[in-house]
């Protein structure tokens, strides 16, 4: 039966990763992460500096490495975030690699569920003052979304994209980008505020989303998120000073 099907490979997974388990071996010298980049890149080059990178970087850093049409290998290190950020719906992710990415954008903090149409629109002052700012668009992290609300501000996206073509498409549309942290406690997401340099609304505290402007959003160089969740959020705006004082 497929439960037996099921079952099976569920089991079968489970010898298969014991397997590798003993078979696995630390790498932990640079010799052997250079020796690991290697295998991966086949450049000497490339391998050292990743070796390099991984050493600076510590265990808990995340390396990126990108094409480009130069000769030279350029580095670049910035402070960034691990967290566990989602997409709520596919409809989001906006990358050819069917990933999420965006550069820049004011971010709106929310620890709880936005369930509903209703919800949404408490923050429609939010999402009409950076159109009037010039923003190319908006991120809103809440710990869940309900259906309503997803579909709501995926309509409002379409009508977004409608007017921008109906005008002579000359920029960009205005988008809204939702991204969820389920996981995350509400202290968690106000870590994640305080590193964006964004107010975190939260209903424990009373805070009313239908007031939020301008000055509550955080921002960050770049948040990007994979297709099955799990994201780096890099160069926050908040100060070194909450950070510290948090």
């Amino acid at each position: 039966t497929p439960l037996e099907i099921w079952r099976e490979i569920k089991e079968a997974c489970k010898l298969v990763s014991e397997e590798l388990a003993k078979m696995a071996r630390k790498v932990e010298t640079k010799e052997e992460i250079k020796a690991v980049a290697y295998a991966a890149y086949a450049d000497e080059k490339m391998a050292e500096t990743i070796a390099d990178l991984v050493e600076q970087g510590g265990k808990y850093g995340r390396i990126r490495v990108e094409e480009g049409w130069g000769r030279e290998t350029e580095v670049t290190i910035k402070p960034g975030m691990v967290a566990p950020l989602k997409v709520p719906s596919d409809d989001f992710l906006n990358t050819k690699d069917l990933e999420f990415q965006v550069e820049g954008l004011p971010v709106l903090v929310c620890d709880s569920k936005l369930d509903t149409e209703t919800d949404i629109l408490k923050i429609v002052n939010v999402f009409t003052a950076c159109g009037q700012a010039g923003e190319d668009g908006l991120v809103v992290i809440a710990s869940n979304y309900g259906l309503p609300a997803i579909n709501t501000i995926k309509l409002s996206n379409v009508k977004n994209v409608r007017n921008w073509m109906d005008k002579g498409a000359v920029g960009k549309p205005f988008i809204i980008h939702l991204l969820k942290a389920p996981s995350y406690t509400p202290e968690e997401m106000k870590d994640l505020a305080i590193y964006l340099g964004a107010k975190m609304f939260s209903p424990g505290r009373d805070d009313k989303l239908e007031l939020a402007t301008l000055s509550d959003l955080g921002r960050a160089d770049e948040i990007k998120v994979a297709k099955h969740g799990g994201g780096d959020v890099i160069g926050g705006r908040g100060t070194e000073e909450a950070r510290i004082e948090r």
